[in-house]
């Protein structure tokens, strides 16, 4: 029986102790040799790959600078914006939704919305004659622009274009469905004239 004394040296486990393997040497040579050259090699690639994914800085994307409507004869964009009561937006929803799908719904639209006779002629075409449009919240009211205009009389009129998004149901008979139901989302431009002192 053949004896082979090897040293072998234990990274990290701080023994230097001599072991001896029983006609083992080889087997054990196999395994460590193999295990380290694959240490070796994840540790050379692995150093790659986290390199390779460092973060790009983020640049700005150049946009062109948005420029407000002109304004009316004898308007002045004021400087602080006030907001508009709620109410007075929820009014204006109510409206909407109670002359939707009826002839007087064109007179709730402004003579510069674009494309308004097609808007008439769509819902005119397309909507159930019987449907009907409910408010169920509404959110996220903004003042867009505001300005006072100056009358020649003295008196003072403070004009807003508001935004609101309202969440409505429109809802309609259907001989063979019954009661059908669909919500949806609209934002929804006010303009809102008040008198001011």
């Amino acid at each position: 029986m053949t004896v082979y004394r090897k040293e072998i040296i234990s990274m990290g486990m701080g023994t230097n102790k001599p072991i001896i393997f029983n006609n083992r040497k080889i087997y054990i040579e196999k395994i460590i040799l193999p295990a380290i050259l694959v240490f070796l090699f994840i540790g050379c690639f692995g150093i790659k790959a986290v390199d390779a994914r460092e973060m790009k800085a983020l640049k700005r994307i150049a946009t062109q600078k948005i420029q407000k409507p002109d304004l009316p004869e004898n308007a002045k964009r004021v400087d602080q914006t006030v907001q508009v009561d709620r109410d007075i937006i929820k009014h204006g929803i109510d409206q909407i939704t109670s002359t939707w799908n009826s002839p007087k719904f064109s007179s709730m639209i402004s003579d510069r919305f674009y494309d308004k006779s097609r808007l008439n002629m769509s819902m005119a075409l397309s909507s159930q004659y019987n449907t009907t449009l409910k408010l169920e919240s509404m959110e996220n009211i903004q003042v867009l622009d505001q300005y006072i205009i100056t009358n020649p009389d003295g008196s003072r009129v403070r004009v807003s274009k508001v935004s609101a998004v309202a969440r409505t149901r429109s809802e309609f008979e259907d001989s063979s469905a019954g009661k059908v139901s669909s919500p949806g989302t609209n934002e929804i431009v006010f303009e809102v004239k008040e008198k001011i002192k």
